[in-house]
């Protein structure tokens, strides 16, 4: 029972600012429009977790079907802080966890396609390729595959903070879709602040993978201004967060603090050939929703 409330209460966090958002007229105009229409210096971003390929690949087919291009977080801080503006019609689309559909299903169909997306991970929940069991079933990406996936050029991996804990009421841990709750439970070590989280994370995923980490996803959508300034302290320059009302796609001048994002399932919904019905979405995205909730 306390595992079902607490997942139930998790979903809810989660999307109740994006149903307020609706019922109060300040949601994205794209998703709710008949006859949708983006500004050139809008951005939209998206954002999924685990990925399934005949969803995934319809997805990047709208896209390329229609003249969309994906950009990395970089791209999207430079555009948003007026340093360089973005190519029209640039989405950003974001994975947040990391889960091992990430690496059988989204690197061979970006490659595809030719698009990247922006993966946030937790860096103390992934391990080496012989700690995992084999064969078919749910897991993190290994280090292998995360490296193999940074190498690709399609995968840009950034901070989704070191062991996946909630701003709000740190440090509360949170479920990581696409792996063990137990498992995750052990990979976790002793308590740290936000500031030794956020260094962590970011000092672990440069060194497993060369790079400069600059960005940083709160987890389950939601930081807050300390959570903001601490992060500057360690060395990001953009915070990504969820559905945020009065804030209708990411443009210049809004700055790099509360990137925007909205759910993957609206994706379809942007302008162009084969738009979705916003009806089918609902209907597919709550019901399997509430069917994982009741059984994670």
């Amino acid at each position: 029972m306390n595992s079902l409330f607490a997942n139930l209460r998790n979903s809810y966090e989660k999307n109740w600012p994006e149903v307020h958002a609706r019922f109060t007229g300040q949601a994205t105009r794209f998703i709710y429009s008949d006859k949708p229409k983006l500004a050139d210096d809008v951005i939209p971003v998206f954002c999924y977790h685990e990925l399934d390929k005949t969803s995934f690949e319809s997805d990047l087919e709208f896209l390329a079907r229609n003249d969309y291009r994906t950009i990395d977080a970089q791209d999207l801080a430079d555009h948003l802080s007026g340093e360089k503006i973005a190519p029209p019609r640039s989405v950003v689309l974001t994975v947040d966890d990391g889960a091992r559909s990430l690496f059988d299903v989204g690197l061979p169909l970006l490659q595809n396609y030719s698009m990247k997306v922006v993966a946030f991970i937790a860096p103390r929940l992934h391990r080496e390729d012989q700690d995992v069991p084999s064969g078919p079933g749910q897991r993190l990406c290994t280090w292998r595959e995360l490296l193999e996936m940074h190498e690709s050029g399609c995968v840009d991996i950034q901070s989704h903070s070191y062991e996946h804990r909630y701003v709000p009421r740190w440090p509360e841990p949170i479920i990581v879709l696409g792996e063990d709750p137990s498992v995750v439970d052990r990979l976790r070590g002793p308590i740290q602040s936000i500031a030794e989280d956020f260094a962590a994370a970011k000092m672990t995923i440069e060194d497993r993978l060369s790079k400069t980490i600059r960005h940083l996803a709160f987890v389950k959508y939601v930081g807050s201004n300390e959570a903001i300034e601490i992060g500057k302290k360690c060395g990001y320059q953009s915070f990504f967060w969820g559905y945020l009302p009065r804030h209708d796609g990411n443009r210049p001048g809004q700055g790099t603090d509360r990137i925007t994002r909205v759910d993957g399932w609206y994706l379809r919904r942007l302008p162009g050939t084969g738009r979705r019905p916003l009806g089918e979405i609902f209907r597919e995205r709550f019901g399997s929703r509430f069917r994982r909730s009741m059984y994670l």
